[in-house]
Order: C-alpha cells, then sequence, then structure tokens
C-alpha cells in the first residue's frame, strides 16, 4: 500500500481505469509485515492490459519506470525524465541510449508539488467548487491495491467496478 500508489493512481488514470486485474505478492527477502514485492496484471476498461511490479525486495533508490506502448509508438518516462519517445511515422523520437555518452538526460518532467493539489482543495471549500481530485477519484488507486490484495489472497482475477 506504501509502495507506488502514486504510480498506480497515474497509470490507472491515464488509461482510463481499471476493469480487472490478477495479483501475486508475498514476503521474498525482507521479514516485514507487509509484501515486499508484487506483481499485478491488469485488463482497463479501455481494452488494453497492463503489468505492475513492485518490490522493495531489491536496492533501494531504483526509478520509477513507465512503459507505454500503442499502435502509433512508444514512451517510456520515469521519476524525472522522458527516457524514450518513438513514434511510427518518426516525429518526436527521442531515445536517452542515444544520449549516454554525452552525458545528458531525456527532457524533464516538470514536478507537481502535494503543495498544490492541497491549495486546490483549500479554494474548493472557500468557493464551493469541486475539487481537481475528487474523492472518487482519490479512491482508484486504493481499490486498486486493496483489489490486488484479495486477488493474490484467492487466486482468483478481481473486477472492479
Amino acid at each position: 500500500m506504501n509502495q507506488g500508489i502514486h504510480g498506480i493512481d497515474l497509470i490507472q488514470w491515464m488509461n482510463g481505469g481499471v476493469d480487472g486485474l490478477f495479483s501475486y505478492s508475498d514476503h521474498l527477502v525482507r521479514n516485514i509485515e507487509v509484501e515486499d514485492t508484487a506483481v499485478i496484471a491488469l485488463k482497463y476498461k479501455n481494452g488494453s492490459f497492463g503489468v505492475i511490479k513492485r518490490a522493495i525486495s531489491i536496492k533501494d533508490g531504483e526509478d520509477t519506470v513507465f512503459e507505454i506502448y500503442g499502435d502509433k509508438g512508444t514512451i517510456i518516462f520515469g521519476d524525472s525524465c522522458v527516457k524514450k519517445w518513438e513514434t511510427i511515422d518518426g516525429k518526436g523520437i527521442y531515445d536517452i541510449n542515444d544520449e549516454a555518452l554525452s552525458g545528458s538526460k531525456g527532457p524533464e518532467i516538470s514536478s507537481f508539488d502535494h503543495l498544490a493539489v492541497i491549495e486546490d482543495m483549500v479554494d474548493a471549500i472557500k468557493y464551493y467548487r469541486k475539487p481537481m481530485v475528487t474523492g472518487e477519484e482519490a479512491t482508484k488507486a486504493v481499490d486498486i491495491i486493496l483489489a490486488s490484495y484479495e486477488s493474490a489472497k484467492t487466486g482468483r482475477e478481481i473486477k472492479l467496478k
């Protein structure tokens, strides 16, 4: 629950929500109260598939990486920058491996501070409007994680609402 919830939230939002999932999780390395390794196979509401791999059983400090493959191209990005952006029409091509020798990195991803979300919530209360992130939207990542725990426990695919 603690590891990667923001990434799960982002990827489910980018793909339009999760329809169902199947998960494995366990204590593979560390003797702790929660799982140290999890793998979740997802089916999104838009018909696409995804995989979430999360582990605290590995070396600390590894970058969170998102890989999105579609019929028109590929984009791979991490916590701080775009690592690869390739389209079938040849526009928007970037590969961090091409730049590795020069020591440069991909286009940076702007940091969106938690403070902006908190300020928006305060303004929503003050001005009687919906916040940027509603409570309903915020629970989707938690629902995915809870469904993942249920799947790992029961060995079944879990459908989400």
